[in-house]
């Protein structure tokens, strides 16, 4: 009889043993998690710093500054592919902003501000859409368009300026 009392006792703290180490894996699971979404977050805070940054690094070039903030025809070689560039930064931002909420990194609220920053930088850059045009034909499909806020945005403002 106190064999098995004592492996009862044994049982259950074995089965508590287990119910504590799937609670502890639940807390650790949770934590990697967090700092996974914070990682990302920050990502995506460090790439929109750097196109902020490639911007405000050019007080000197009048001409792509010029150029970024009106729609011009006739740029010089050198303009064309600093605007492309600039363009392609923002899309693979707006890219990485839409890969971080489809698998959960980034909440509702952080994507939708990247969604409204579209329409922003469109307004605020019309030098830029041309580029934007000509990456949404190169690279964005009718069912990306479908299935993202963040590209039916793209589209949606690029044919808004006659593109």
């Amino acid at each position: 009889m106190k064999l098995s009392n004592l492996n009862e006792w044994l049982s259950l703290v074995a089965n508590l043993g287990v119910v504590g180490g799937i609670i502890f894996l639940g807390l650790e699971i949770n934590q990697a998690n967090r700092i996974a979404v914070n990682s990302a977050e920050s990502a995506l805070g460090a790439q929109a710093a750097e196109v902020n940054r490639s911007i405000l690094e050019s007080p000197d070039d009048s001409n792509f500054l010029k150029n970024l903030v009106s729609a011009s025809e006739g740029l010089q070689p050198t303009d064309e592919v600093k605007l492309r560039m600039m363009a392609r930064q923002l899309t693979n931002l707006w890219s990485a902003a839409e890969s971080a909420f489809e698998n959960g990194l980034i909440s509702q609220d952080l994507y939708q501000i990247y969604v409204v920053d579209i329409a922003t930088v469109y307004n605020e850059f019309p030098g830029l859409v041309p580029h934007f045009a000509y990456l949404r034909d190169l690279y964005i499909t009718p069912e990306m368009i479908k299935n993202s806020k963040i590209w039916t945005e793209y589209a949606s403002e690029t044919r808004k300026r006659g593109y």
